[in-house]
């Protein structure tokens, strides 16, 4: 672990994360400006991030992602149905530390 910038980890995680076709990079509406440094994994972050992606792109949704330097967060919105709320748990990454995440398993594949 050590110090990173998520943007760049945003960026790199779309950059090489493998479209289906050309047209779903187009879905994604990136914002970020407002950077910020953290200090863990960048792969486990990227798994996170490649897993979101995946799955909102199944669905053709519009994505939005943007940051929050002031409390360190990075959000991921997407315009799909979404999970019903008792499948859900609660997932942030704030200050530097993971806390629980979807029931996905997001490093089963």
């Amino acid at each position: 672990m050590f110090i990173s910038n998520i943007a760049s980890v945003v960026k790199f995680a779309i950059n090489e994360f493998v479209f289906e076709d050309k047209d779903q990079k187009n879905l994604i509406n990136l914002n970020l400006s407002d950077d910020f440094e953290f200090f863990d994994s960048e792969t486990l972050m990227i798994y996170v991030l490649f897993h979101l992606l995946k799955n909102s792109l199944h669905y053709k949704v519009k994505i939005n992602i943007w940051l929050n330097s002031k409390n360190k967060e990075l959000y991921f919105k997407d315009e799909g149905q979404g999970i019903n709320s008792d499948k859900l748990y609660n997932f942030s990454f704030k200050n530097g530390q993971y806390s629980k995440i979807f029931l996905f398993d997001i490093c089963k594949k």
